[in-house]
């Protein structure tokens, strides 16, 4: 069950759980320094991925059409410092290629796009989307958290984005 952070403390306290799984980095700390806890760390592969929704729609909104021209896409993906994104996540490292060679047929993945807030204007301002107005939705603690990142990153290319994030909600067991 999800439960926003607020409450997960609180209820943490009580014995509610017995495993709180992507726990908000706040949450984690405290779970560090509360007697009787284990905080644990696990490896694992990992991805955020961007999906550009492009789909018509009534009223053929400017994000639709813009979304649809590879080099908006091309821009959106060269404004994300993926190092900024590493940050939330310790022990984390970005790939040099789209997914990871551990990975099944990673082996001829296209190289990652490289950080470049000037080549990202440029595309914008190519594909007249300079100033577009873009919504990220984002579930859960880490999402979230990422998302604001890449808002402010793709602010700085000149894009507005907007964050219409519900409460972020992390996976307990009990």
């Amino acid at each position: 069950q999800g439960v926003p952070p607020d409450k997960l403390m609180a209820d943490f306290d009580t014995g509610a759980f017995d495993l709180v799984l992507d726990a908000p980095p706040d949450a984690a700390k405290r779970f560090a320094r509360t007697r009787g806890t284990q905080l644990a760390i696990v490896e694992g592969f990992g991805a955020l991925v961007l999906a550009f929704d492009a789909r018509p729609r009534a009223g053929n909104r400017a994000v639709d059409r813009a979304l649809d021209d590879p080099r908006v896409r091309l821009a959106l993906d060269t404004a994300i410092d993926r190092s900024a994104l590493v940050a939330l996540a310790p022990g984390a490292r970005v790939p040099d290629r789209l997914c990871w060679p551990e990975q099944a047929g990673c082996g001829a993945a296209a190289p990652a796009s490289v950080y470049d807030p000037a080549a990202a204007r440029a595309l914008l301002a190519a594909a007249g989307a300079a100033g577009l107005e873009v919504t990220i939705a984002a579930q859960g603690p880490f999402a979230a958290s990422a998302a604001e990142i890449i808002a402010r990153q793709w602010n700085i290319v000149g894009l507005r984005p907007g964050l219409p994030l519900a409460a972020a909600a992390c996976c307990c067991l009990s």
